[in-house]
């Protein structure tokens, strides 16, 4: 802990230092130390452009690029370009896979640190970038309920759940008992059943609701207030942690802090942890994304705790729902001086918002006023701060009273970003009138929320920022006396106030399939019709199955490679042999265009379920009325067997080749056929059909049945 603050006085030094420094062009401003970046994309041949806006202060820009899966991005750069340069064509991309970018300006001798010369930053840009991109779908969910908001609003939580069922997540709900205090019981209670849950699944997203128990960790003053505010803050991030290993509680003594809650002394059930790595240079990462809505002791606002949630709860369904209005831009009120303090805290608000709305719809505005006569979908404040206020921004009394129109927020200041607190002004914007769903105190550390431009959810983000170390760098002060970069990243306090799982995506804009209908058609064979559109243009659905309502739904279109394989039209066949009820979901694949490029938005899914049929009385009838398929997978001829011994007159039999969507590809009428196994080849090249899933359907007299097979031209 002693190396956290040696680092952390080094760096209050740094600025306090730089805070009377003379420029050699002009005051430094927070967006001079970010890049916004724009995208276009082309399919043929496929090309992703990056487009950003002029930094005067360069005298050069480098690209770098990976795959959103790679953790760091490479030391050498995809290109470096001269300062008149401000854009960049990847011609070395593929539709489908998506990347990420990152654009440095480079510039030099704009700081005279301490009268001397030569003194240089670098400002950073990120961007998520695709072409016909599958965004990854039925992420596991858990959804942790404060057990005494449950009966006060059971309607809106099981309005919620469908909500998020019918998006494509995976919902498991945990009951929690409420912990008002700090209770290091049921914060331990607790733990242990995200623990086990975790255990029978990788849970990628954990929501709070309400007012569940708050862990606390670490000798930290992020906000640079000590004695009084250093110690342990809240550390949602645990919850998502599942190495126990780095949780020890047996070496921090802190008790100055004016706030009971943030002293920590041995034993006493708060952690020692304060970043996510240690002294030897180890990092750790957390592996599920935390949001929290959370409204106890906020009595500024004259509605109560339930109230607040109902009212959150109404406004998060009304998003989702496409019934809140807003401009796809983003707000900047930075109330810090960028030229004295060089993490330019607003930095992180330009960046983020140049990559999702686009680099000429951010813009500069008095946080209340703007936001109370339009609506943003994002934005950022910044200035010196309390418990309950940030200083050109205003407190939580303004939150209670007035319109807050934004859905995506980042507060930053002192104090407040210890969000465990009476009305605290971070939680405050959530509880506010108006549409605020998120917020986080974003700049210590620096927040990247530039994922969410290709429809990911802001818990992906969370995930990223709060993991974050070198991966993504908000920009470099290089003093002539050492190398600082930024603060706080990978801070136990890092937390995201708001419902994880919410997204950008205008997922209510695309028309649902309708009136779906499950029939089962033989013991192993469900066909799902649905009605579609009455347009000349095709429409494409996507198809889950699972056997439990809130899931986990499995995507039944894929093929080779984990490919999707087009379902157009309104019909499915599906082959499925469990007895019970079965729940199939149906979601319309629309193409969408972001500033980000192009990916495959859902629309919300259509669930139909179906009670099957005692399949082993069925099966055992059919013993002697059996099909069998060889080879499969199949290049070119399959052969097909059909065993008829149990009927003895003899049966009709008709095989028909059925495609995934249930389209009748080619028909065999094979006629009467008594006794003993016969057999069918084909010849399926000469079907002219694609590689991909497809049906050998059966029918005879009284039954029907069929099995799949998988044809790779």
């Amino acid at each position: 802990m002693q190396r956290y603050f040696t680092i952390f006085s080094f760096l209050l030094f740094i600025f306090i230092a730089n805070s009377n420094n003379s420029y050699s062009k002009r005051n430094l401003d927070s967006r001079d130390l970010a890049v916004l970046i724009d995208v276009t994309v082309t399919n043929s041949p496929p090309a992703i452009t990056l487009n950003w806006a002029k930094n005067e202060l360069a005298i050069g820009y480098e690209v770098r690029r990976k795959l959103l899966t790679d953790e760091f991005f490479p030391n050498s750069a995809l290109i470096t370009l001269d300062s008149a340069t401000y854009t960049y064509t990847d011609n070395t991309v593929k539709v489908g896979t998506i990347y990420e970018y990152e654009v440095r300006a480079n510039s030099v001798g704009i700081y005279t640190a301490n009268g001397q010369a030569g003194t240089n930053f670098i400002g950073f840009g990120y961007v998520t970038a695709a072409i016909n991109a599958e965004i990854p779908q039925s992420k596991k969910l858990l959804l942790i309920i404060d057990s005494t908001i449950v009966d006060p609003l059971t309607t809106e939580i099981t309005r919620l759940k469908d909500d998020l069922v019918t998006e494509g997540f995976n919902v498991f709900t945990l009951l929690s008992p409420r912990a008002e205090q700090f209770d290091k019981d049921k914060v331990a209670y607790l733990k242990s059943k995200i623990t086990q849950e975790n255990s029978n699944g990788k849970i990628d997203y954990i929501y709070l609701l309400g007012r569940v128990p708050v862990p606390y960790s670490g000798d930290i003053a992020p906000d640079g207030h000590v004695p009084d505010h250093r110690g342990a803050w809240p550390a949602d991030i645990y919850y998502g942690h599942f190495d126990e290993t780095w949780w020890t509680d047996n070496s921090i003594n802190v008790s100055l802090a004016a706030r009971a809650e943030n002293k920590n002394i041995p034993g006493d059930g708060k952690f020692d942890l304060s970043v996510l790595y240690n002294n030897q240079g180890f990092q750790t990462y957390s592996t599920a994304g935390v949001g929290r809505v959370d409204f106890y002791n906020m009595p500024a606002f004259s509605k109560s705790e339930i109230e607040l949630l109902k009212a959150y709860l109404d406004k998060n369904h009304n998003y989702r729902t496409d019934k809140t209005l807003y401009v796809n831009k983003g707000l900047i009120d930075d109330n810090f001086n960028a030229a004295g303090l060089p993490e330019a805290f607003a930095s992180t608000g330009w960046r983020s918002f140049g990559s999702l709305v686009g680099s000429t719809n951010v813009e500069k505005a008095d946080y209340f006023t703007k936001l109370g006569t339009d609506s943003y979908l994002w934005a950022y404040g910044t200035g010196p701060g309390s418990y309950s206020s940030a200083g050109g921004i205003g407190n939580t009394s303004d939150f209670a009273s007035k319109q807050v129109n934004n859905i995506f927020s980042m507060l930053f200041g002192s104090y407040f970003g210890d969000w465990d607190s009476k009305d605290n002004f971070l939680r405050a914007a959530l509880a506010s009138d108006g549409n605020v769903l998120t917020c986080s105190w974003s700049a210590r550390p620096h927040w990247f929320y530039h994922h969410m431009g290709l429809g990911l959810p802001i818990g992906y983000s969370t995930l990223a920022s709060v993991n974050n170390y070198t991966g993504y760098i908000p920009n470099y002060y290089i003093p002539n006396n050492g190398f600082v970069y930024a603060f706080s990243q990978k801070g136990t306090h890092a937390a995201l106030m708001g419902d994880p799982t919410l997204s950008m995506n205008e997922i209510d804009k695309i028309t649902p399939a309708k009136n779906l209908q499950i029939t089962q058609k033989g013991y192993k064979a469900i066909e799902l019709k649905w009605e579609t559109p009455l347009t000349d243009i095709p429409h494409y659905y996507d198809i889950y199955r699972a056997d439990n309502y809130y899931g986990p739904y499995k995507k039944l279109n894929v093929g080779a490679f984990n490919k999707t394989i087009d379902v157009i039209g309104g019909t499915y066949l599906d082959d499925y042999n469990k007895a019970g009820k079965v729940y199939y979901m149906v979601r319309k694949r629309e193409l969408k265009t972001s500033n980000s490029g192009s990916f495959f938005n859902l629309s919300r899914g259509v669930i139909g379920e179906i009670e099957m049929n005692d399949l082993t009385s069925v099966e055992n009838e059919d013993l002697s009325f059996e099909l069998s398929l060889y080879p499969n997978p199949v290049v070119d001829n399959l052969q097909i067997k059909v065993n008829t011994n149990s009927f003895e007159n003899g049966t009709n039999v008709k095989i028909d080749i059925v495609s995934i969507t249930g389209e009748i590809i080619k028909s065999f009428d094979m006629g009467r056929v008594i006794g003993g196994v016969q057999s069918l080849n084909i010849d399926v090249k000469s079907l002219n059909i694609n590689s991909g899933v497809y049906y050998v359907q059966l029918t005879n007299d009284t039954h029907t049945i069929s099995q799949k097979f998988i044809f790779n031209r």
